[in-house]
């Protein structure tokens, strides 16, 4: 029976003072590298590179619908790297998820900012149904950590900007700097932003929530986040306003590529990510219910389509390619 290596779970937005990660005692911020996510799994009993599973975040290689082949040839013509893949998981006996962005080149907008050649910058690691802390292990056993993982594997892990007690000011404090990573890479061009997309902010020792996922969240640059918090009970159209952001339309677009479901049809590409952006609104803001309570599902949805339909017909052309 094939290795089939979890999905990482969706990383929720920070929610300053109210954060779970305030309750922990220490925590790193990692950059958060604008990629495309990708898993690799291996399996202890992997031979060969053919026995690495590779995938998305949501869809494997082997799945119909998989449309990343080039993250699969970018592991698999390393040899060396999947020599060491493979040691790495006969050698602690377990099953390992290496969870990361490939990214560079003309991966995302501004992909180039980390070099043309694309590449794998991990950020976090699952030994058999052990997730991987950054630096600090809960107690002495085999796991590794993300960062011992990085080091054995010869693999990038993305930068850590600061290490410490929760700090709403420190975090913040983070968001407007140029992107690490791509100075790492030594590469420049002119007259391109290269202010990252914000941090990943983890607990260490890595805790989990009470459905067993990890306690992190993503905090991203203000001209990168998908939702602006409410000040106040409004309208559902000013609610569509405030989540149907640019940021959210591209991630709708990054996961109907993936999903191998984006076509040259203008008016079918629309309704994927109308459905798209309603789906992911509904799972990831809390404000969703509060709106559906006092307006009804179909206006707030209404005015969520409508808000869809007017942001995905300003896009310039060069956001689909």
């Amino acid at each position: 029976m094939q290795f089939i290596p979890q999905k990482f779970p969706k990383i929720p937005a920070y929610k300053q003072q109210a954060d779970w990660l305030h309750c922990v005692n220490n925590v790193v911020c990692l950059e958060k590298i604008d990629g495309t996510n990708t898993r690799i799994g291996i399996s202890k009993d992997a031979k060969t590179a053919g026995d690495i599973v590779i995938g998305g975040r949501t869809v494997l290689e082997d799945e119909p619908k998989f449309s990343q082949g080039f993250i699969c040839d970018m592991i698999r013509n390393d040899s060396d790297l999947c020599e060491r893949l493979i040691t790495f998981a006969k050698d602690i006996d377990c099953n390992v998820v290496l969870y990361g962005e490939t990214c560079g080149a003309s991966i995302q907008k501004c992909g180039i900012i980390y070099g043309k050649k694309i590449h794998f910058v991990l950020f976090a690691v699952m030994v058999g149904n052990i997730w991987c802390s950054y630096s600090r292990k809960v107690s002495e056993n085999r796991v590794p950590t993300v960062v011992q993982a990085s080091k054995s594997l010869g693999l990038p892990i993305a930068p850590c900007l600061y290490q410490g007690q929760a700090n709403s000011e420190e975090f913040t404090a983070l968001l407007d700097r140029s992107s690490q990573h791509s100075e790492n890479q030594k590469f420049s061009i002119k007259n391109i932003d290269n202010t990252h997309e914000g941090i990943v902010i983890w607990s260490d020792p890595l805790l989990l929530n009470s459905y067993g996922e990890p306690i992190v969240a993503k905090y991203k640059h203000p001209n990168r986040r998908e939702y602006v918090h409410s000040k106040g009970q409004q309208s559902p159209n000013d609610f569509a306003q405030r989540t149907v952001l640019p940021e959210r339309i591209r991630h709708a677009i990054e996961h109907i590529k993936e999903q191998g479901q984006w076509q040259e049809d203008f008016h079918n590409n629309k309704e994927l990510v109308r459905r798209r952006v309603i789906q992911d609104i509904a799972r990831e803001v809390e404000e969703y219910q509060q709106q559906i309570s006092l307006h009804s599902k179909k206006n707030v949805r209404k005015a969520i389509s409508s808000e869809v339909e007017k942001r995905f017909s300003q896009m310039k052309l060069e956001e689909f390619s």
